[in-house]
């Protein structure tokens, strides 16, 4: 799968109702992990809340980046990479990019995902939630 020139990122704003709107993004796991979607996201909507755009955490970001850099500069990023690096031997890089569904079929056709969306209503999340915590599951 070329990654050049691919779409690796979409995003729609849907009108529900009058004054009621959802934002849906969607990314490529290379193009943005989701930490990284989770600030983007949590910015956009301080844009559309009229929100203050002052970055309070730039500390904790400054202190990431440099964890970071730490890691690779250490003995244990030298044997995580020999790990995965004999790891990648194992298997066709090209069939690990390609999303999963496109497998199934030989046509050139694109096959469905079979994804399904449903709506979960506010007191069967809220029960959902419950029964989340008492078991200490996410």
């Amino acid at each position: 799968m070329k990654i050049n020139d691919a779409e690796l990122f979409r995003a729609f704003l849907l009108k529900m109702t009058t004054g009621e709107y959802w934002y849906v993004g969607l990314t490529h796991h290379l193009a943005m992990d989701g930490w990284g979607f989770s600030n983007w996201a949590r910015r956009l909507g301080k844009l559309y809340n009229n929100e203050s755009m002052t970055v309070t955490n730039a500390g904790d970001w400054q202190a990431i980046a440099l964890s970071d850099q730490d890691y690779l500069n250490s003995k244990k990023y030298q044997i995580d990479q020999a790990y995965w690096l004999q790891q990648q031997t194992q298997f066709d890089v090209e069939k690990l990019l390609t999303p999963h569904y496109q497998t199934l079929s030989n046509a050139d056709e694109p096959v469905a995902s079979q994804r399904e969306i449903i709506t979960i209503k506010p007191n069967q999340f809220a029960a959902i939630d419950a029964f989340a915590q008492r078991h200490h599951v996410g």
